[in-house]
């Protein structure tokens, strides 16, 4: 007979049916097989129990029981395991009788805390067959129960054929089950609807084992009813999903009662359809199952990670066309849905890493579904780039050893021989888009660190070496064969003190840049010619000629940054010339500066990346794109000129006559020294009109020239210069935008995340000193906010995760009096009087903040 909710679903004519796939026996109530899963439940309690808590006897001698004074003491997990193995053998161990036969083991046992290895014994029994011992908020009491059978001690043969019966009827037995061919939102919906109305939820639980165990039902489900394809030669006919409706409907799914009957059914089957699917062949056509399996809400529950696991494994390491049909499918998603998935699979990968993390299978299948996830974000500009970043990972990898393992991976990737290339795989580090720029900046400074070793180990065969010739010029100055006064008057070098000194430049720990405030350029360029092969170390900056003795602890540093930077972007220096229109800095084609000035510009951005300061320059992005290679477009020069820009994308988009409307040639002109220069784009250009075939060549060409070739001469020593202490392996890890930002910090000036973050140093938050303090900062203009942070810090710019993630410390410097603040930039300290007037506050600080510039108020 048909049960209530199966009678109702095939008497309701708007629902599609079919006969259900059948559960497995074990499942089936009123049976043999469902009666020896009852029984067995009940054995594997009792040895739990057993092994666990003991019979209480004081002479006993089970040696699989808690009382025996030779008993070694299990912990749950491996109490639980024990007593599976215990209860599937043939003999009984059992000297505790029955019990602690409803005691279920409890739910607690196999899990596994956040970023460690599940045992295998521990994922195998965790698995839905077995999820039946453990103890549950819901029973399967909306299944008639049957009564526990006592375990028979022995197994007969009837027992085996009434068994082999059952199985042999079980098409007869199960085939009054139904359930729905496949889900939509009003099916799912009527469904639901009957299950309420008649408290059988039999048809649902078929519906789900049979919809999400089958790749044809899934693919089926919840397509749109005004249907839309996709086609290319590769991937033909994808139909569209309805999202909205098949969100709705999971809504529902997910708040159904009771959770762990259906959920548990889901599970098993997903579970059942992705091990199937990761040993087939899959057509790109049944991409739409992968979609909706993605969408389920589910797999965001601790749960689903093991279905999440496998659906990554199968997804990411897919031929070549799957790739191009999720790309499709994913390339047409709303902005929420795509931003849901994203954070999904950033959630897996915070889960499976762990401390000192390095490349495994595991995580590279999770990065590789990133990694799609990442390059349709590119075409679709769905989301920022930032958006993708894993602050976990960037916090628990091992970059040392990673960076280790990265480097031989390229070096086989660029050998000639095939099989070494062909052993290459990936590394953490060829998914860069997941590492925050301060975890690129790690990466950076051990790949100068390496460098820097290389140096070092040459370095001292060197000494080696030269020890070794000066031995023997001693020996042949003692046996007569060499005359050292004659060498004396050749005037050649002492190569004792050359080595002497280029060893301890080597063994130093910084680059120390000794210079005069008032030559500040002139000796910074002597410096770094005279110690080019410590720029990759530490910097310490000491200002000789004017009797300071500030020992330099980052404030100096800082102060070096901001002097020498105002120096040269000062566009009466001629290197640099400001737009007004953008208000960025462009390099000026017609600067007269030697090409060791602009060399000079590239390494001090270079030193500020290394040593962490941040820098107030204006460069357009292009700047960085082309420190970076990258190709130049026309929103490039919109960014630097937007009036010309926007001249030359109208030019473009014109549907009339280009050629008597804007009457273009290929000749431009522009003022340079003050006199108009004018450029042919290409031979004959000045004769040559722009019309509408060739008006992309012209843009195109206006572009480069303008961006490329115009500034090339100065460009090429600056670009040189950075790469002096950038240049290397870890370089391509970062965008344009990164080192933008790594440079110049970020400039949202979030001046109460810097309050929350504050601390006290004779002060409290609740002190009215401090009270007026923040009132003031809080009312000030940005101008005045900058000069502050300049004042107290050393830049006034925010550091790479905002002023949140900056730590200053107001210190209490004696009591009320006329003395100005000072600020120990060093530690990012403000030393501030306690002030008991708030206006004396306010008019003391203002004056120092406006008057700090040098390192006499810091």
């Amino acid at each position: 007979p048909l049960s209530a909710s199966n009678l109702a679903a095939v008497s309701d004519s708007n629902l599609s049916v079919q006969a259900a796939l059948l559960p497995r026996s074990y499942n089936k109530p009123n049976t043999i097989t469902a009666q020896a899963k009852q029984s067995f439940v009940s054995l594997v309690s009792c040895y739990y129990g057993q092994l666990t808590i003991g019979c209480g006897k004081l002479n006993c001698e089970n040696k699989f029981c808690r009382s025996n004074r030779d008993f070694k003491s299990l912990n749950n997990d491996m109490a639980a395991i024990v007593s599976i193995e215990l209860a599937s053998r043939q003999r009984l161990f059992l000297c505790s009788g029955r019990k602690y036969q409803e005691d279920l083991i409890p739910n607690a046992v196999f899990k596994t805390f956040p970023n460690s290895v599940k045992p295998f014994l521990h994922a195998l029994f965790s698995t839905s067959p077995f999820k039946c011992l453990f103890r549950s908020e819901y029973d399967d009491g909306n299944f008639t129960r049957v009564e526990s059978s006592p375990w028979k001690e022995e197994r007969t043969e009837n027992d085996e054929r009434q068994a082999g019966n059952e199985q042999s009827d079980q098409s007869n037995t199960f085939f009054s089950e139904f359930s729905l061919t496949h889900l939509t939102y009003d099916m799912v919906k009527e469904a639901i609807a009957n299950y309420i109305e008649c408290s059988d939820p039999a048809f649902l639980v078929n519906t789900f084992r049979t919809v999400f165990s089958s790749s044809d039902a899934l693919n089926a489900s919840f397509l749109a009813k005004n249907i839309s394809t996709f086609n290319s030669e590769k991937i033909p006919n994808i139909v569209e999903l309805d999202l909205k409706l098949m969100r709705k409907t999971f809504e529902m799914i997910m708040d159904l009662k009771p959770k762990d009957l259906f959920q548990a059914v889901i599970i098993d089957s997903i579970e059942i359809l992705l091990t199937r699917l990761n040993n087939s062949c899959i057509n790109p056509s049944d991409i739409n199952q992968f979609i909706i399996l993605l969408e389920y809400p589910l797999l965001m529950d601790p749960q689903g990670q093991d279905l999440l696991d496998k659906l990554c494994k199968i997804l990411a390491f897919s031929d070549v066309t799957m790739k191009e049909a999720l790309v499709s499918k994913l390339m047409k998603y709303d902005q929420d849905g795509f931003k849901r998935i994203l954070k999904l699979l950033l959630n897996h990968l915070s889960a499976i890493i762990h401390t000192k993390q390095r490349t495994d299978s595991h995580n590279l299948e999770v990065v590789e579904m990133l990694g799609i996830l990442q390059a349709i974000n590119i075409k679709a500009n769905f989301l920022p780039q930032s958006e993708f970043y894993s602050d976990d990972l960037s916090r628990k990898i091992d970059f040392k050893e990673e960076h280790h393992y990265w480097i031989n991976l390229r070096q086989n990737q660029r050998q000639d021989n095939p099989e070494a290339a062909a052993k290459a795989t990936k590394c953490l580090f060829d998914y860069p888009f997941l590492f925050n720029p301060a975890a690129k900046v790690n990466i950076l400074h051990i790949d100068a660190m390496l460098q820097m070793k290389e140096e070092y180990q040459d370095a001292f065969i060197y000494q080696a070496k030269i020890h070794q010739a000066q031995m023997i010029l001693q020996g042949s100055k003692r046996l007569g064969f060499v005359n050292f006064d004659l060498l004396k008057e050749a005037q050649l070098p002492n190569v004792e003190r050359i080595v002497e000194d280029s060893l301890h430049s080597i063994m130093c720990p910084f680059l120390v840049l000794e210079v005069r405030r008032d030559y500040l350029i002139e000796d910074t360029m002597q410096q770094i010619r005279l110690k080019e092969s410590d720029l990759k170390k530490p910097l310490k900056i000491k200002y000789v000629g004017g009797g300071e003795q500030g020992l330099d602890m980052g404030g100096l540093q800082k102060e070096f940054f901001h002097l020498i930077v105002d120096c040269i972007f000062d566009p009466s220096y001629g290197m640099f010339t400001y737009i007004e229109e953008s208000r960025k800095l462009w390099i000026d084609s017609a600067s007269l500066e030697s090409e060791g000035e602009f060399e000079l510009v590239g390494i001090i951005l270079g030193l500020a990346i290394y040593n962490g300061v941040i820098l107030d320059i204006h460069f357009p992005q292009s700047i960085y794109k082309k420190l970076q290679g990258e190709t130049l477009e026309l929103k490039d020069l919109i960014d630097i000129q937007p009036t010309l820009g926007a001249s030359l994308q109208e030019l473009l988009e014109y549907d009339g006559d280009v050629e008597n409307v804007f009457c273009f040639t290929f000749e431009i002109s522009y003022m340079s020294l003050g006199r108009m220069v004018d450029i042919e784009l290409k031979p004959g250009g000045s004769t040559m009109p722009v019309t509408n075939e060739n008006r992309e060549e012209f843009v195109n060409l206006y572009i480069q020239h303008l961006l490329v070739k115009g500034v090339q001469k100065q460009f090429q020593p600056f670009s040189r210069g950075f790469h002096k202490i950038c240049g290397g392996e870890a370089l391509i890890l970062f965008r344009a935008e990164e080192l933008e930002l790594v440079i110049c910090g970020s400039n949202e000036l979030d001046f109460d995340s810097l309050e929350r973050t504050a601390s006290y140093d004779g002060y409290t938050s609740t002190s009215l000193t401090v009270i007026y303090f923040w009132e003031f900062i809080h009312t000030m203009d940005e101008k005045h906010k900058k000069l502050l942070l300049m004042f107290v810090t050393g830049s006034d710019r925010a550091p790479l995760k905002g002023l949140g993630n900056l730590k200053i410390i107001i210190q209490r410097n004696g009591g009320d009096s006329d003395r100005l603040p000072t600020a120990m930039t060093c530690f990012n300290r403000l030393l501030l009087p306690d002030y008991k007037q708030k206006n004396k506050l306010e008019k003391l600080l203002l004056l120092a903040i406006e008057n700090g510039k040098g390192f006499g108020l810091t």
